[in-house]
């Protein structure tokens, strides 16, 4: 990636006005794909710059448990020895390292660097992916449509979209879950496919994403859930993992029956490497 400089609201504001009173079509197209390259940069810099500070904090946290947790329980050991007290310090230690362990997890797909790039037929990926989350699809009782039924192929790297419809369907679910009334419980998944790019519409019944939150969904770390109920990365990896694949996904707003994902990514990822 070439290095592009940061710009500051005054250096934009100068581009903007170069464009717009530039006298060369060409030459305006091209200010324009440099505008969008350094801001896209720039973008893409904040977003891990966010994402750094997520991991420092999430990491750190429990880090600090583990140490006031043993200092705490080293100074009863001075006094005393008893196993239970022993075993609540172990129990506590490993919960913090599950949670460690966990969030590590989930960044994998973002960390990375090798990709295995085939044919792949992603119907089947998706009903896998719906079979494995059965038994939370059975407790809330949640009708999955998939559509189209029939085989729909493309080049790319089939583990990474395993990811992506995984982190979808967790949120999906989550979401549903979060309902006051449980009936009417679905999720929507429609797979299009054209001669050069794969379009797909993720759509589920649960709670939706508020006005004020929609313009966040894509941030890390943001969520709108109870702290112990998710740590705010799914979206975020799902909007990095189409980055890297050439594609993108965006919130339609105005779908007012839960959430609607418009997700498009090329058909033959061979020819795209994208990273942040």
């Amino acid at each position: 990636m070439n290095k592009l400089e940061n710009l500051s609201p005054q250096e934009i504001e100068a581009k903007i006005f170069q464009i717009k009173h530039s006298e060369n079509f060409a030459e305006a197209v091209a200010l324009i794909k440099t505008l969008y390259s350094e801001l896209e940069h720039q973008k893409q810099k904040a977003a891990l710059s966010d994402l750094t500070l997520g991991i420092s904090h999430e990491l750190g946290q429990p880090i600090t448990n583990i140490r006031y947790t043993v200092q705490y329980y080293r100074k009863l050991f001075e006094k005393t020895m008893n196993l239970d007290l022993v075993f609540k310090i172990f129990d506590s230690i490993l919960e913090e390292t599950e949670r460690m362990g966990k969030l590590i997890k989930r960044l994998a797909p973002l960390t990375s660097s090798q990709s295995i790039i085939e044919p792949y037929n992603l119907m089947t990926i998706i009903q896998n992916r719906v079979k494995a989350e059965n038994i939370r699809l059975q407790h809330f009782k949640i009708q999955v449509k998939i559509s189209p039924s029939t085989p729909i192929y493309m080049v790319g790297d089939a583990v990474k979209f395993e990811q992506l419809i995984s982190n979808l369907l967790f949120n999906a679910i989550d979401a549903i879950a979060e309902k006051k009334q449980q009936e009417d419980n679905q999720i929507n998944i429609q797979v299009t496919g054209k001669d050069d790019e794969i379009n797909i519409i993720f759509k589920d019944t649960g709670i939706g994403i508020s006005a004020k939150h929609q313009h966040k969904i894509f941030e890390p770390f943001f969520t709108s859930k109870l702290p112990d109920k998710g740590e705010g990365l799914g979206l975020f990896i799902v909007w990095n993992i189409l980055k890297m694949q050439g594609g993108q996904i965006s919130l339609d707003t105005q779908y007012q029956e839960g959430a609607r994902f418009l997700i498009s990514m090329p058909k033959n990822q061979s020819e795209t490497k994208e990273t942040l």
